[in-house]
This record gives C-alpha cells, sequence and structure tokens, in this order.
C-alpha cells in the first residue's frame, strides 16, 4: 500500500496528460482492494503469482510516468519556461 501512497499526487495533480496513469494506478488499487488472502492457507499460490503481475503493473506505471516526465522535461528550453510552462 506504500506504492499507492507514494503516488496519491498523481490522483490530485491537474496535469494534462496524467489522467490515464490516475485512471491506472486508482483501478489497480481497487482490485488489489478487492482480493483476500488467507495468511494461514501456504499451499494456494494465488498471493505469489497476483503479486507478480502487480509488481509488473506498477512497473509499467512507472515506466509511462517517467516516460511522460521525461517528455513534458524535453519541452522546456530554459528554467524560467519549465517554471511558467502549462
Amino acid at each position: 500500500m506504500e506504492i499507492f501512497n507514494l503516488y496519491n499526487p498523481v490522483h490530485a495533480s491537474h496535469i494534462d496528460g496524467l489522467e490515464d496513469i490516475s485512471i491506472r494506478l486508482h483501478e489497480l488499487h481497487d482490485s488489489i482492494l478487492e482480493k483476500t488472502y488467507d495468511p494461514l492457507e501456504f499451499r494456494k499460490p494465488d498471493f505469489d503469482i497476483d503479486f507478480v503481475i502487480i509488481r509488473g503493473q506498477i512497473d509499467d506505471i512507472q515506466r509511462d510516468l517517467e516516460a511522460f516526465m521525461d517528455k513534458a522535461i524535453e519541452g522546456c528550453s530554459t528554467c524560467m519556461h519549465g517554471l511558467v510552462w502549462n
């Protein structure tokens, strides 16, 4: 759940282009909350399988967010332009 706290500012931001990433994070968060695991039932590999899938989705979202930020920063020719760029 720490990862969702880390990316919480994405939901609160009003930056154009982050809507898709915000929606994907929200949907992933909701899907995790819907799942229930019995910690005493260690024979079922459900958690292990879900963990690998969820970690992969988080990694994909991280790459997309980094690509978005790189693209946004590349568009700023100077520091002043970056500060007033909307």
